[in-house]
């Protein structure tokens, strides 16, 4: 369309790798992000949360599957 606004995009921050199965994500539930720059990623199909650090590297994941302490239902 001519006089349509444009519209540039970036890539501003990568988060994992397409073909590394801890850092994909899948169905995202809540995310949050702490005083450190911390990403926290819920992972409602893998009953679990991710980790992320400032840059993008996955820290850890928190939880699994499970009744007990640490764990998801």
């Amino acid at each position: 369309m001519d006089g349509a606004p444009g519209f540039e995009g970036r890539l501003d921050q990568r988060i994992g790798v397409l073909d590394d199965t801890a850092t994909n994500l899948t169905t995202i539930g809540e995310i949050v992000l702490d005083a450190d720059g911390r990403l926290f990623v819920a992972q409602p199909r893998e009953h679990s949360i991710k980790v992320f650090s400032p840059t993008g590297e996955r820290v850890g994941t928190i939880g699994r599957r499970g009744d007990g302490p640490g764990e998801f239902r």
